[in-house]
C-alpha cells in the first residue's frame, strides 16, 4: 500500500500488546500510520489470543483465538486482549487485508456496515464461512492475483481476494483486472 499510495491512512490492529507497542513504537513518527493494540471480532469482549512458543520463542503469527488451531504446537501462551467490530471505528476503508487464523468470519460479520458503505477490496485467507458471507449474504466475487491483474472467479493457493460492484468499478478503471 505505501509502495503505490504514501500518504494514505494506515490502521492496523494488533492483538499481542507487546506487539501492538513494538509497532507503535517502530512507526511512531508515521502520522498515516495507527497501531490498536487489540483485534477485531464481530462484537466487543475481553478475548483470549492462544499463541504458540517453540524453542522459547513466541510465534505470534501463527496465533489465535481459538486454540485448537495452535494445540498441535505443544507449549502455547494464552494472551489477554479486546475483540470489538471494525464498524464501531466508522473508518472510511478502500484495502481491508484479514490475516486472523480462523476467525475471519468473526472480523467480516463484525465489519458489514463499513463493507456495505465502502465496499473495499477484501483481501481474506481461504475460510468457507467468509466466502459464504462475501459472496453469498453481500453478493461480492472472489478473485485471485497473478501478479498484474485479477483474475476473477479464481481463488490463490492461500488467499482470495473480494470485490463488491463499487469496488468492481475502480478496479477496471485502473485496469486491475483481466
Amino acid at each position: 500500500m505505501r509502495l503505490y499510495h504514501p500518504g494514505t491512512p494506515i490502521h492496523a490492529f494488533e492483538p499481542n500488546p507487546r506487539r501492538a507497542f513494538e509497532l507503535a513504537e517502530r512507526f511512531a513518527e508515521d502520522a498515516n500510520l495507527a497501531v490498536y493494540g487489540c483485534g477485531l471480532s464481530d462484537r466487543e469482549a475481553q478475548a483470549v489470543l492462544a499463541a504458540p512458543v517453540h524453542a522459547g520463542r513466541l510465534w505470534d503469527q501463527n496465533a489465535s483465538f481459538d486454540a485448537r488451531r495452535v494445540r498441535t504446537w505443544g507449549q502455547v501462551r494464552s494472551l489477554e486482549t479486546k475483540v470489538f467490530p471494525l464498524d464501531a471505528l466508522g473508518l472510511d476503508v478502500d484495502v481491508l487485508k484479514i490475516a486472523v487464523n480462523g476467525a475471519e468470519h468473526a472480523v467480516l460479520s463484525g465489519a458489514r456496515e463499513t463493507l456495505q458503505r465502502c465496499e473495499p477490496l477484501v483481501i481474506c485467507a481461504l475460510d468457507e464461512a467468509a466466502d459464504a458471507f462475501l459472496t453469498g449474504e453481500l453478493g461480492w466475487w472472489r478473485a485471485r492475483f497473478d501478479g498484474a491483474r485479477l483474475i476473477p472467479g479464481d481463488i490463490g493457493p492461500r488467499h482470495a481476494i473480494y470485490a463488491g460492484p463499487a469496488c468492481e468499478a475502480r478496479l477496471w478503471r485502473a485496469g486491475l483486472l483481466a
